[in-house]
């Protein structure tokens, strides 16, 4: 034999709670009240029951009701409202959040305080794009468009051209670099930070559209080792799939070189290879980048870095435009440099 509980949730001043949850204890049985706070639970076999009902804001609701076969038990519940109370919502940090700065002011200070328009783009999201240099990041960089292919540092800043002339980037917030054939690898970068606007020419900055100041990686006082190796192909109509195929390798080792952490390293080195769409098209760089840090003082820290770069590739302008006629454009596979053309440049810098 089974009964029915039939009932009422409401507040102490008599509102319907509508969404009460009401359930019987130690069974599956369990409703939800409507909007007028009615609920009826149907097919309850006889027996003693403890029925539970809960409301957001509002205390438990505890009683024992007996059932009856063929009987409809029938129950006025009121919940009292419970005492306001702190809640505390916890959730993990945003790796892409960075809440300093130190390009527009040359210290350490909150982005909020900066009175300068500063976007920061960390390691972490370098990581998670899988970006094997600097450049893979600017399609996620407001006012920042990359030009002259593959190869050249040119850039429009805010619709304001820069191009290599003009040193369009810093290192850790001095102008210059080694690379000159491509962008930095993203796996010696920390963080980069684009300061926009002309505020740049207050650190001898003279394009207007603002700069790119690439943060490296510093050593750490933890012992750490990654090896990463990653792989790429692709498939089109003049290729197969596999004939076409990149290769990055990093390795990255950090930790104290004394006993009392006085001293630091850290060596990061990345090859990447790369076989473009274009026809007999390769470019191979390395980088080697070693640093050692002086811990003077708890205030006071010292970096030494080195950086070699060197690249080798083919030399490659493009498809020529015969009088700006696009139906004159030769196939894609067409190359109009010579075969033996090619570039090999290298440099270093402390």
């Amino acid at each position: 034999a089974t009964g029915t509980i039939q009932g009422r949730v409401t507040s102490r001043e008599g509102a319907a709670l509508g969404a009460a949850t009401i359930r019987l204890e130690k069974t599956s049985t369990g409703a939800i009240a409507d909007r007028d706070g009615a609920f009826t639970l149907t097919n309850i076999p006889v027996g003693n029951y403890t029925l539970t009902v809960t409301y957001v804001g509002h205390s438990p609701y505890s009683t024992s009701i007996d059932v009856a076969g063929g009987s409809i038990a029938r129950l006025q519940i009121i919940l009292d409202e419970r005492p306001s109370g702190t809640v505390v919502v916890t959730a993990p940090r945003s790796a892409y959040r960075v809440p300093t700065s130190s390009t527009a002011t040359k210290t350490s200070t909150r982005l909020i305080e900066t009175p300068a328009s500063v976007q920061v783009i960390t390691a972490e999201q370098l990581s998670d794009q899988r970006a094997d240099r600097v450049n893979d990041a600017f399609d996620y960089m407001t006012g920042v468009t990359q030009g002259g292919g593959t190869r050249a540092q040119a850039y429009l800043l805010r619709g304001f051209a820069v191009d290599d002339r003009f040193i369009p980037y810093q290192i850790d917030g001095i102008s210059g670099g080694v690379w000159r054939q491509h962008e930095p690898p993203a796996a010696i970068i920390d963080r980069i930070e684009y300061l926009k606007g002309p505020a740049t020419t207050l650190y001898g900055v003279t394009q207007l559209g603002g700069v790119l100041n690439y943060i490296t990686k510093k050593p750490k006082a933890i012992n750490e080792a990654s090896i990463e190796v990653r792989h790429s192909t692709y498939a089109s109509q003049f290729s197969p799939l596999g004939a076409k195929n990149s290769v990055s390798m990093t390795a990255d080792m950090t930790g104290p070189l004394t006993d009392d952490g006085g001293f630091l390293y850290r060596v990061i080195g990345n090859h990447n290879n790369t076989t473009t769409f274009r026809q007999d098209v390769e470019e191979s760089s390395f980088d080697l980048f070693p640093s050692v840090a002086w811990n003077v003082s708890e205030a006071t820290q010292i970096t030494f870095s080195l950086n070699i770069n060197v690249d080798k590739g083919r030399w490659d302008e493009y498809l020529p435009v015969p009088n700006r006629d696009l139906s004159k454009i030769p196939d894609i596979r067409t190359r109009i440099n010579e075969p033996a053309d090619y570039y090999w440049d290298y440099g270093w810098g402390i």
